[in-house]
């Protein structure tokens, strides 16, 4: 599966090369030609959703690991990781609220009877 996000004028994506690694992607675009222009280290698996909070210029990453990583999208740099100790869904739903202050990631405990609980992390 590939994700595409378009943040502000930049173009990301993400997903997995021929030999199963993970990546995240930017590129930039000019006159219908494409290049890498940064990529993001310290994703180990797979990422199934993006998120990118405008006022930090960050962006997050979810992954089949139980992980969510946050990155500089300045320099691609790390800048943490909420380690939950298999305590995340395989693929949780992340957000950020407007300021950027406050991460919120949803679980799905019952699909059936639609029984849902939010997390929130405040920085």
């Amino acid at each position: 599966m590939l994700i595409l996000a378009v943040y502000m004028i930049s173009l990301f994506t993400s997903g997995t090369d021929e030999h199963g690694k993970a990546y995240i992607v930017e590129w930039q675009v000019r006159n219908g030609e494409r290049k890498v222009k940064r990529s993001f280290r310290g994703l180990n698996e797979y990422s199934g959703h993006l998120h990118f909070d405008l006022n930090k210029n960050s962006i997050l990453a979810a992954g089949y690991n139980h992980q969510i990583k946050f990155w500089d999208i300045d320099n691609g740099n790390p800048l943490g990781v909420s380690i939950a100790d298999g305590n995340l869904p395989d693929v949780p739903l992340i957000k950020f609220n407007k300021d950027g202050s406050l991460l919120a990631w949803c679980l799905v405990l019952d699909p059936s009877k639609k029984n849902v609980v939010l997390f929130c992390f405040g920085s």
